[in-house]
């Protein structure tokens, strides 16, 4: 599960890196709001149909090669990224870099699902959390010694390539998933499979194998939307929703605007950011210790109370102009509350709830849901705050959050 996790790394580190570069990206082009956002937004609009694809390529080949390719994808694009000498062909290779993260971000959390023991599931799948979040700080980490040391935006986007070899190097020693062989009639190398992870998975995916191949076949007649998949999908997209509509990934992607306004030049805005980072990790380790003992909805509702709370105080404090250090305080705790609740635990309910008939169309729904409200939020963010200011857009994500706890304490 550590090495078929790395593939997590990718959106992490796009996160991180990009929070990081776009100050001297937006000088660099001089951006107004609007296509400073689409900086963040085109890359997540790629992540959201990636995700959406990525579901059915996976039943057909299987999840370890979708993810291989698109890690494989994540390299070139990010190489890409670096090099681009036109804003254009900058914008085109953010799309490509957010089809692939958007791609393992779904696929990852699947496949860990499936080669996982049923009583440690919560905290093997959270495993991509966990990735996400070192991601996201060791990101920050290099975009803050990249800055202090000169250099320039193309080098921090061009290290996008190094996770995804890692991710590469990682799944190519992996079979593929003992479920999915199962699924497609495949069934001496599904037992091999297992075998390789010593009786992790359900063996009633292999010893069950006609029946799982039928209902592989028979899972494209199921509507996704029919009476047996309806409620649950919809749980599921509307928790990948109030995820985003927190605002975590635009503090995460503007930590630098909030603190610095953005300063291109100021290493201490990234070192908050990193330290916010940090936070967001050492966190998530806490809930993949969690999530198997205190219960998925336990740490969804309390994760999501204590966001609400904070994002009030954070709206508080920058609108009577407290310290700099309390702000950045409160944001700290934001970002632990949400790594406890939605940040780890949304991805291996997701991974639990669906039917294995429709589990990657299901997931892919979710997953989109997920992205096309990053994408709303994040690249709407800079002109939401020129309108709102600072303080009223924390309140607009604090009602959101609100709406959200109620959501969970109802339907999950």
């Amino acid at each position: 599960c550590a090495l078929a996790g790395l593939g997590a790394l990718l959106s992490g580190w796009d996160t991180g890196i990009v929070g990081g570069a776009l100050p001297q990206v937006r000088a660099a082009f001089s951006l107004a709001p609007l296509p400073e956002g689409m900086v963040v937004g085109l890359a997540l609009l790629g992540a959201a149909i990636g995700s959406v694809v990525s579901g059915r390529l996976a039943a057909r080949y299987g999840p370890k090669r979708t993810i291989l390719a698109a890690a494989s994808a994540y390299i070139a694009a990010a190489l890409a990224n670096a090099l681009a000498p036109t804003f254009i062909l900058f914008l085109s290779a953010r799309f490509v870099v957010g089809l692939a993260f958007g791609t393992t971000a779904m696929l990852v959390p699947i496949y860990l699902a499936e080669v996982s023991p049923n009583d440690r599931r919560g905290a093997l799948v959270s495993i991509a959390a966990v990735y996400i979040a070192l991601a996201i700080l060791l990101a920050y980490l290099v975009a803050m010694t990249m800055t202090s040391s000169g250099l320039s935006w193309r080098w921090m986007l061009a290290t996008g390539a190094i996770p995804a070899f890692f991710a590469v190097i990682g799944l190519i020693a992996l079979p593929d998933s003992p479920q999915w062989l199962a699924a497609q009639g495949r069934t001496d190398e599904a037992v091999r499979a297992l075998a390789f992870y010593q009786g992790g998975p359900d063996r009633d995916a292999i010893h069950d194998a006609p029946k799982a191949r039928s209902v592989n076949h028979a899972a494209a007649a199921i509507p996704l939307f029919g009476p047996a998949t309806r409620y649950t999908l919809l749980i599921g997209m509307a928790l990948t929703f109030f995820q985003q509509a927190s605002g975590i990934n635009a503090v995460l992607y503007f930590a630098p605007k909030i603190f610095m306004g953005g300063n291109a030049s100021s290493t201490g805005a990234l070192a908050v950011a990193a330290l916010i980072g940090a936070v967001n990790l050492a966190l998530t380790l806490v809930a993949l210790w969690l999530v198997d003992r205190a219960g998925r909805r336990s740490l969804l509702l309390w994760g999501t109370v204590a966001m609400d709370i904070v994002l009030v105080a954070v709206a508080a404090a920058v609108h009577f102009d407290f310290p700099l250090s309390l702000t950045a305080s409160l944001l700290c705790l934001f970002v632990a509350a949400y790594a406890l609740g939605l940040g780890a635990v949304t991805w291996t309910l997701l991974s639990e709830i669906f039917p294995a008939a429709v589990r990657e169309r299901a997931m892919g729904a979710a997953a989109g849901t997920l992205w096309a409200t990053n994408l709303v939020i994040a690249s709407t963010f800079p002109s939401i705050v020129a309108h709102l200011g600072m303080s009223g857009t924390f309140m607009l994500f604090a009602a959101f959050s609100l709406v959200g706890l109620l959501f969970i304490w109802r339907a999950i």
